[in-house]
C-alpha cells in the first residue's frame, strides 16, 4: 500500500494529469483533491484545453492552392552558373561540377 499523497505534490502533477500522463492511483488522488479544491479542477481543465489546442491530435491538410503557392518556386529551373575563384595564394581553383568541365584534361570551362 502506498502512502497518501501530499496535496502540494499533487498540485505539481496538474500538467501531467491534464495530459493523462499520471499513474492511475495518482490520478485518483488528484480527482479527490478536486473535490476540496475546485480552483485546481478549473486549472487542470484549462491545461487540458491548452494541450489539445497546442498538440492537435490530427494534422490539418492545407488547401491545395497554398501547397502549390509554396512549392511552385522550388520547382522552377534555376540556371547553374559556377565560377572558379582564386584560392588564398591566388591560384585558380578548378570548378568541381562536371556539367561545366571544358577540355578532357579537366580544366574548367569557366576560365
Amino acid at each position: 500500500m502506498t502512502a497518501p499523497f501530499d496535496d502540494t505534490d499533487l498540485e505539481e502533477l496538474l500538467g501531467a494529469y491534464a495530459l493523462d500522463a499520471c499513474e492511475p492511483e495518482r490520478a485518483a488522488a488528484i480527482d479527490l483533491l478536486f473535490v476540496r479544491r475546485p480552483d485546481l479542477a478549473r486549472e487542470a481543465a484549462r491545461l487540458a484545453d491548452a494541450a489539445v489546442w497546442i498538440g492537435g491530435s490530427e494534422a490539418l491538410e492545407p488547401p491545395a492552392s497554398l501547397r502549390r503557392a509554396v512549392f511552385a518556386p522550388a520547382t522552377l529551373p534555376v540556371p547553374l552558373r559556377l565560377v572558379c575563384h582564386p584560392d588564398l595564394e591566388g591560384r585558380q581553383t578548378p570548378c568541381m561540377d562536371t556539367s561545366v568541365m571544358g577540355a578532357p584534361d579537366g580544366h574548367c570551362a569557366c576560365t
